[in-house]
């Protein structure tokens, strides 16, 4: 009894320290108001205020971190999305997209993915090795093409140096010869890559909607690339 006795008392104790530092602070203690937790929208609060309410106050320590002190409204300026702004996701080589990469590779390989999707082999410009890649490539009654959606990376550079590349699916192996487009025959061909691959258009500073003249200003930093057989080949 005595060791329960005591414990209260010390829970007490805390209990009124705590009331204490929050008037020090011009907050009003949770006791005496139980505010919405992380993640909790309550219904007497408006939208530019729930950003308030989730913060932690500066200053005040040895409070549950179950409560949140009400702070004063934020302007509506802080909490309201930006719907209209565009900034491109810069490309990083990482441990999961080369996995990821690997996979694609293995599957297109035995002809078990989108028909759309290739294989594109070219020499490295340094060393001459081989340098094989997926791609995504564009067919319409145009011809055919291959977009850079993350920049140019290696192979782009290799391809600007090689032009004659290998494009595989499956059992099929292609020698082609690609030439890279001017910024106005490219912008039609990346409105149309970008409707048909949403997964790159974080990398791009457009949508599919935008208009003609934004894609070409795309162009320089997505190069195109039109397919063409290879001197030679049938």
């Amino acid at each position: 009894m005595n060791t329960g006795a005591a414990r209260v008392s010390t829970q007490a104790q805390r209990a009124a320290a705590s009331r204490h530092r929050y008037r020090q602070h011009g907050h009003e203690h949770p006791c005496g108001q139980r505010l919405p937790t992380r993640g909790f929208r309550h219904r007497a609060m408006v939208p530019n205020e729930r950003w308030a309410a989730n913060r932690r106050p500066t200053g005040v320590v040895g409070h549950s971190t179950r409560y949140r002190a009400k702070l004063a409204p934020t302007p509506r300026w802080r909490v309201r999305p930006v719907h209209n702004a565009l900034v491109a996701k810069r490309f990083q080589q990482t441990r999961l997209r080369r996995t990821g990469n690997r996979a694609v590779t293995w599957l297109t390989r035995r002809g078990w993915i989108d028909r759309h999707t290739y294989l594109l082999t070219v020499a490295g410009r340094r060393t001459g090795q081989p340098r094989t890649t997926p791609v995504t490539l564009v067919e319409n009654v145009s011809g055919r093409y291959v977009v850079a959606p993350y920049g140019p990376v290696q192979w782009v550079r290799n391809v600007r140096a090689a032009g004659q590349v290998m494009l595989q699916r499956g059992g099929r192996v292609e020698p082609v010869h690609l030439r890279e487009l001017g910024p106005a025959a490219a912008a039609p061909v990346l409105r149309e890559y970008l409707r048909t691959v949403p997964i790159v258009r974080p990398y791009f500073d457009v949508r599919p909607g935008s208009a003609l003249a934004d894609f070409e200003a795309e162009a320089d930093r997505h190069p195109v690339f039109e397919i063409r057989d290879a001197p030679g080949g049938s």
